[in-house]
C-alpha cells in the first residue's frame, strides 16, 4: 500500500508560505514616477526617483528588475544620458557604453529607454533597488519630460 499526501500550501509558525516551485513569482513590487520632469547636468550616476525596498522571502531567491524610463531628454547635440539599475548604491546594470540619445545633428530628442537585470542576491535582508541616471557628456539631460510616467519593477522568483 503506498500513500498520497496532497497540500495547497505549506506555511510557517507566522502563516508564511513556505514551499514553492522553482520558477514561481514570489511576490512583485512596482514604483511609479509621474510627478513631472526632473533632469541633471551631474557626470556622477544620481537617483532617478525610482526606487524600490524589497526583503527576499529567500536567500535562494532570483529577482528581476525592470525599469522604463519615459521621455528621456537631451537638449543639445553630441550629448547622452547613462541610466542604471542599482542594488544598495552598486550597479548591477548600466547604458553607460551605449551612449543614449546622442545624435551628431539635431536638438531636443526625446526617446524611450528599458532596461532590465536579473539578481542573486543570497540574502533575506532587505534590498534597495533605484534606477540611477547621469549626463555622460555634462549637459542637461531630463526624464519623466512632459510628465509621461516612468517605472520600476521588481520580481522575485524561486530558485
Amino acid at each position: 500500500m503506498t500513500s498520497l499526501l496532497k497540500v495547497d500550501e505549506i506555511q510557517d509558525a507566522a502563516g508564511k508560505k513556505i514551499l514553492q516551485n522553482t520558477g514561481s513569482i514570489l511576490q512583485v513590487k512596482n514604483h511609479t514616477l509621474d510627478g513631472g520632469s526632473q533632469s541633471t547636468t551631474s557626470t556622477s550616476l544620481v537617483a532617478s526617483g525610482l526606487t524600490i525596498d524589497i526583503t527576499p522571502t529567500s536567500s535562494t531567491s532570483k529577482f528581476l528588475i525592470l525599469a522604463s524610463m519615459h521621455e528621456c531628454f537631451i537638449a543639445d547635440a553630441q550629448k547622452a544620458i547613462g541610466i542604471a539599475i542599482a542594488k544598495d548604491g552598486t550597479r548591477l546594470y548600466d547604458t553607460d557604453s551605449a551612449t543614449l540619445g546622442y545624435i551628431t545633428g539635431a536638438t531636443n530628442n526625446y526617446f524611450n529607454v528599458n532596461l532590465q537585470a536579473y539578481d542573486s542576491p543570497s540574502t533575506t535582508d532587505t534590498i534597495t533597488y533605484t534606477v540611477m541616471v547621469r549626463s555622460i557628456y555634462g549637459s542637461s539631460v531630463a526624464w519623466n519630460s512632459d510628465n509621461t510616467p516612468t517605472f520600476l519593477t521588481v520580481m522575485e522568483i524561486s530558485a
